[in-house]
């Protein structure tokens, strides 16, 4: 008898190299084929932003269109009176849209209420108040995601005159109004307790320090119904 060799027998020792070679081609053509897979997903993620346009029957609003948000359930109320007024409207002109983010900028603001002059009725017993909007031109913002932001220039502002008390004032402030709307029907605006605050140098001692303003809105465009469309 022969000695037992302690090397692999010839034939197994090339069925090894073989399997190796093998195993290396099939590395790089997976790591090629996972690469292609990433790539082609990534592009059509779910976290992708959706084009929203505003529209009436007529068709998308263009770019220097004008729209008009109006309310007419306005609550804002002060830890010691409330302010009732029958109609809120705030004109804006649309800058941006078929986007993200649509685009608009704040043009006009009045507070209308029964009282002689237009002025509003308050439950203070400084009587009814004429309103002024400040901080415009605005800036409004509606977004795919059904978010609406608007904000005036540094601040918004609301300034009240008291008619019945020798035009006393109290001037309120608030960094942006935010809103929610349905991104797909029609163009309805929910404001829910934002809060505003007085600016101490411009208001009487009077004042009171803070507010919260609540209000639904419709909004139109050249009398029709404004429209939200996901794209």
């Amino acid at each position: 008898m022969g000695r037992p060799s302690g090397r692999p027998k010839k034939g197994v020792h090339i069925r090894g190299r073989l399997a190796r070679l093998r195993g290396l081609r099939r590395g790089p053509l997976l790591f090629i084929s996972v690469a292609v897979c990433i790539g082609a997903v990534a592009p059509g993620s779910a976290s992708a932003g959706r084009d929203l346009t505003l529209q009436t029957a007529a068709g998308a609003i263009r770019g220097g269109g004008a729209i008009q948000l109006q309310s007419t359930d306005l609550s804002f109320a002060t830890p010691v009176w409330n302010l009732e007024c029958t109609t809120i409207e705030l004109g804006a002109e649309l800058t941006d849209n078929g986007a993200v983010k649509d685009l608009g900028q704040l043009t006009s603001g009045a507070f209308r209420g029964g009282e002689p002059g237009g002025a509003c009725r308050t439950t203070s017993a400084l009587g009814p108040a004429a309103i002024t909007v400040g901080g415009i031109p605005g800036r409004l913002v509606f977004t795919d995601r059904g978010r609406a932001e608007l904000e005036g220039v540094k601040k918004l502002t609301l300034l009240f005159s008291f008619l019945g008390a020798g035009g006393l004032e109290c001037n309120f402030k608030i960094s942006k109004l935010k809103g929610t709307f349905n991104p797909n029907g029609p163009l309805g605006l929910a404001t829910q307790a934002q809060r505003f605050k007085t600016i101490g140098s411009l208001s009487a001692p009077v004042c009171p320090r803070e507010a919260n303003l609540s209000a639904g809105w419709s909004v139109s465009s050249a009398g029709e119904t404004v429209e939200a469309h996901l794209g």
